[in-house]
């Protein structure tokens, strides 16, 4: 990896020619490019896991939560994307079109 690689990873997965440095990095370590992608993955993740914990979000250890319990509870909504449905939702009755079908 460049100097520049090392301090902003980002570099091989957003950037224009990240294809290009994958599959230079893996030739440079002897590795196959889907190593080198899974590992990529596996830094993303835990680097969420770092902020989160950093943070305090329920999920992640520190974050107040069993991680047992989170595996084995059904996966709630978002609680945003929720918040915005139900206000859509809300705001969508009674404008005096539509919905309600057969004579309602």
């Amino acid at each position: 990896m460049t100097k520049k690689e090392k301090r902003d990873p980002s570099l091989l997965v957003t950037d224009r020619s990240a294809r290009s440095r994958v599959q230079r990095i893996a030739k440079g370590s002897g590795r196959q490019v889907g190593d080198v992608q899974e590992f990529l993955v596996q830094f993303q993740q835990m680097r969420t896991m770092m902020s989160r914990m950093a943070k305090g979000v329920p999920g992640g250890p520190g974050g107040g939560e069993d991680e047992m319990a989170m595996a084995s509870a059904p996966k709630a909504k978002s609680g945003n994307r929720a918040s915005r449905r139900a206000k859509a939702n809300k705001a969508g009755k009674g404008k005096g079109f539509g919905g309600g079908g057969f004579g309602k």
